[in-house]
């Protein structure tokens, strides 16, 4: 059974990266944490796609607030999901500021915080929460995005 819920999430994943930014946030994850970005796939109520319900421990609330930048992204007409950004990584992750490129610049800061914040929460990483069945288990009213400031 754990096998067909890897074998699913590697799937959701392939088919993610050929859509979206997902592979910029991937290589980021792995510059910064040193993990594998399938570590956060269907991780808690908030690590992969869609989020609903309390955050399960501090790596989960890293993604909650990611999913609130995004949101933000998407009301002011940025739609993050599909916006490619570059950066650097030499002893810290660094966007580059695209002047003509605001909405691609906004996405790298929404995906390095988070990176930043998987790597501060590593300790808290449990694999309890990994493919974790958000539709069951996320069930408590969601946590607002209003507690953030972007």
């Amino acid at each position: 059974m754990a096998s067909s819920w890897y074998i699913l999430a590697l799937l959701f994943v392939a088919v993610a990266i050929t859509q979206c930014n997902i592979w910029d946030f991937a290589r980021m994850i792995k510059k910064v944490t040193r993990k594998s970005a399938l570590s956060y796939i269907a991780y808690g109520c908030y690590c992969g796609y869609g989020g609903s319900g309390q955050p399960k421990d501090l790596t989960d609330w890293c993604c909650h607030k990611h999913d609130c930048c995004y949101d933000h992204l998407d009301q002011i007409g940025c739609h993050p999901m599909f916006k490619s950004y570059k950066f650097e990584f030499v002893n810290e992750i660094m966007c580059e500021h695209d002047e003509d490129d605001y909405c691609a610049s906004k996405t790298c800061e929404c995906d390095r915080e988070t990176a930043l914040c998987f790597k501060a929460n590593r300790a808290t990483y449990s694999y309890k929460y990994f493919l974790y069945m958000k539709k069951v288990m996320c069930k408590d009213p969601a946590v607002h995005c209003s507690m953030y400031t972007f």
